[in-house]
């Protein structure tokens, strides 16, 4: 055992605890021994009898303590950690309460609420594999069986974002398990070699340190789906999670039988989680050629669906390059699984941001959350990309609330929280929570982002400026974090840094694609309302997913009191 591993168990049994109580207890009978003995006329060898039973017992109360413990039902044998051998389920101590989440998705810092029982965390699976290439793999692994618990509705999953920060853990699984939130964790390992496949899982109660149950498989790799259905159904039985037939048949249901498909899929997810230009368009090429070697696939489907929408909505590529390939492939997805959410989600996003069909969005995204509610994108996008753009703020926070259960560690959510303040015109909080999710994630631009935008409103130009350039450089220049740039040089009467930032981003698009909006607002700083008006106009040609934000955005304060406005918000949020 790890000596930070026999330390923690050490605690657990509270020998420490007794050690030191034993230890006081020792001294105040050998004080009044050689205080009282000498009057009542008791011999020396008494008192030396006493020191060598104190010595005595040390080690007898120290493997007592190991042994047993003292519970509201009396003495009970405490139960050891598993050695990793396979073992029955065990049960838990189920108590009510609700998951040890904070509001403002940043992670618990005070001592959680005993978490769900029916709660679990699915680790990222190391890779033992001689390629280290194949982290791919065992990450694809892991976001499979998130996939598989989290349509449970019985289950509390939390959602990839938050468990890839315990690639590898320092903290012990107790302290996962407040962190999260969670009553249970799953952690493994996949060495994958010639077509073998060797998986380690065990699951682990995350309350008291105990392994419920291990495995070893030792499969072909054409087994993975059996083996991910496999141990889905043991941590469905192990929390005594209560599953409808089609939830059964959804976690052993194998998504594809094509194994160089899955693989091409797996590539496609990992490089969509990176989320840069480079990274999606790379996503791209890989889940097109999954869905050519199986049509079937609709998990693939689905994640091409996501990778089309992101370059839209992210501002890489035109709108009317990537939405409508979006909303083709999510449709393809549900040809052939009409229930699945990761396609519904992505489809009402195609809807709302690029469609303005705000109706039939609102649907597919309660469609979506009805059927897999452990699905955090959806609620999360769902506030981001219908509730708030329509200004239903309180909405909006309840589904982030929601989504923060799910993804305790997300910045993006915590960052969407910041902008629900934001737009409310709550400068302070929305600054202060922004800050919470730099301190956490220092590499995350969106958040100095919104940082940028939240000081310039609350009239602290220099400190805004300061945000944005940060953001500039975090993002390696994107185009919206230039935008904004220019619209803080401009406010803070830079107007020959502003016109720069313009010229700049005329260069970027006549390269490639930058929205009408971005320019807008820069004209917009500038008090010239008739120019950015032009690119307004050009904005609504484009489907632009900037006119979204037209009733929410500050930026946009301007243009909401112009009658010339009232078109094209009949033509956005008809």
């Amino acid at each position: 055992m790890k000596l930070r591993n026999l330390v923690s168990e050490l605690r657990r049994r509270r020998v420490f605890r007794v050690a030191a109580a034993y230890a006081v207890v020792a001294w105040l009978a050998i004080q009044v021994g050689e205080a009282t003995f000498p009057a009542f006329g008791i011999p020396d060898w008494a008192m030396r009898l006493v020191v060598v039973l104190a010595i005595i017992g040390f080690p007898v109360a120290i493997v007592l303590a190991w042994a047993f413990d003292l519970t509201p039902s009396g003495v009970e044998r405490t139960l050891p950690v598993g050695n990793g051998s396979t073992s029955a389920p065990q049960p838990g101590a189920e108590s009510e309460g609700a998951a040890g989440t904070s509001s403002g998705g940043k992670a618990a810092t005070t001592p959680a609420p005993e978490p769900l029982p029916h709660s679990i965390a699915v680790l990222p699976f190391s890779n033992l594999s001689a390629e280290p290439e194949n982290e791919y793999f065992s990450d694809g692994i892991t976001e499979d069986l998130i996939a598989h618990l989290a349509r449970v509705r019985d289950l509390k999953v939390i959602s990839r974002t938050s468990v890839m920060q315990y690639k590898h853990p320092e903290e012990t699984a107790r302290e996962i398990g407040q962190k999260l939130g969670v009553a249970t964790i799953l952690e493994g390992s996949v060495r994958r070699s010639e077509g073998q496949v060797r998986i380690v899982a065990q699951l682990i109660d995350t309350r008291t340190d105990h392994h419920l149950w291990s495995e070893t498989y030792d499969r072909e790799l054409k087994d993975i789906f059996e083996i991910q259905a496999d141990v889905a159904g043991r941590i469905t039985e192990s929390l005594r999670a209560e599953l409808t037939p089609r939830e059964r048949q959804q976690i052993t249901a194998a998504p594809t039988h094509d194994l160089a498909a899955y693989d091409l899929y797996l590539r496609g997810r990992h490089e969509w989680n990176f989320r840069t230009d480079a990274s999606l368009s790379r996503s791209l090429d890989y889940l097109r050629q999954a869905v050519a070697a199986d049509p079937g696939f609709a998990l693939a489907f689905a994640g091409l669906a996501d990778s089309y929408l992101t370059l839209g909505v992210y501002g890489a590529r035109a709108p009317k390059d990537v939405m409508p390939q979006a909303r083709m492939a999510a449709e393809a997805a549900l040809q052939i699984d009409g229930e699945q959410a990761e396609a519904l989600t992505s489809l009402a996003s195609v809807r709302g941001v690029y469609e303005w069909d705000w109706e039939a969005a609102e649907r597919d995204f309660r469609r979506a959350i009805d059927l897999s509610p452990n699905y955090p994108v959806a609620h999360h996008w769902y506030a981001a990309n219908l509730l708030m753009p329509l200004r239903r703020f309180d909405e909006a926070r309840a589904e982030l609330t929601r989504a923060v259960e799910l993804d305790p560690l997300a910045p993006s959510i915590g960052v969407n929280f910041a902008i629900l303040d934001f737009f409310g015109g709550r400068y302070e909080a929305a600054a202060e929570r922004c800050s919470e999710v730099i301190e956490s994630h220092p590499g995350f631009w969106l958040a100095y982002y919104f940082l940028g935008l939240t000081e310039l409103e609350a009239g602290a130009e220099e400190l805004g400026v300061e945000a944005l350039e940060k953001a500039r450089d975090l993002s390696s220049d994107s185009v919206d974090s230039i935008a904004a740039l220019g619209y803080a040089h401009a406010l803070s009467g830079r107007e020959k840094d502003a016109r720069a930032i313009l010229r700049e981003l005329q260069r970027r698009n006549d390269q490639g694609y930058v929205s009408p909006i971005r320019f807008a607002q820069v004209h917009l700083a500038l008090g010239e309302t008739d120019r950015a008006f032009e690119w307004v106009e050009r904005a609504v040609e484009a489907h632009a997913v900037g006119l979204i934000w037209l009733d929410v955005q500050p930026i946009f304060r301007e243009l909401r009191e112009d009658p010339r406005i009232q078109p094209i918000r009949g033509l956005v949020f008809a």
